[in-house]
């Protein structure tokens, strides 16, 4: 049996000699890897692919993170209607290590402030709903960035505290997927007020990243529904 990675495992922790991997990356460069992967399809980076040919792994030039290919299979259209971005929401997405922040929590007393939780939702196209009815996030979830990048989401990458894994490498991993330029996070103190973080909107770009490879490499069959010009693959 195969193990097949995609774009929420990591590498380093997962991986064995039966593991094929479509888009998935490492959590950090500061890591051994015990096992060689059955195969490589694709990575989330850059960083990742140079690491792992330094290991003398096979990695192709094929990047992406599959989490971007979510408008093709949902795209705010719930019950005949499309969902209506709610102009005044800036959505906060903590990672998990900072759910109890105290950042976090101050951010909770704005009334045009949604945080969006990545944890104990009930369908997964709930966090996506939620991140479409904001016109700006801030993340500190790497997946909360990918998404929002997705759906054409302004947002930013920032740190509550020191306590997600890997010093920002798989940050930086997907940027130099989609970005010319990769960003450095921006750090929240006590005194950072929303009116400073919401200045960033108009340095935000749309990714740039070819996803035609990064699906002509699924390891799996893809449906020809998702393979047509409408969508921009072919």
């Amino acid at each position: 049996m195969y193990q097949l990675l995609l774009c929420r495992f990591d590498i380093d922790t997962l991986a064995d000699s039966k593991t094929i991997i479509w888009g998935a990356g490492l959590i950090t460069d500061k890591t051994t890897l015990n096992n060689v992967p059955l195969k490589v399809c694709a990575v989330r980076g850059s960083l990742t692919r140079n690491f792992l040919l330094a290991k003398g792994i096979q990695c192709p030039e094929v990047y992406g993170d599959p989490a971007l290919l979510l408008p093709l299979i949902y795209d705010g259209i719930e019950n005949g209607k499309r969902n209506k971005r709610v102009k005044k929401f800036i959505g906060v997405i903590p990672h998990v290590a900072d759910l109890n922040n105290v950042n976090v929590r101050r951010f909770m007393n704005y009334e045009d402030v949604k945080i969006i939780r990545l944890c104990g939702y009930k369908h997964w196209h709930d966090i996506i709903d939620e991140i479409n009815q904001c016109d700006f996030i801030i993340s500190s979830s790497l997946h909360g960035v990918i998404i929002s990048d997705a759906y054409n989401i302004p947002n930013m990458w920032v740190e509550f505290s020191n306590n997600v894994v890997g010093n920002g490498f798989k940050f930086r991993d997907y940027y130099s997927s989609v970005r010319k330029n990769i960003p450095e996070p921006v750090k929240i103190l006590n005194s950072t007020s929303l009116e400073e973080l919401l200045v960033y909107k108009k340095y935000w770009e749309p990714i740039n990243i070819d996803l035609n490879k990064l699906l002509q490499a699924c390891p799996f069959e893809v449906k020809e529904g998702f393979r047509n010009k409408e969508n921009g693959i072919v």
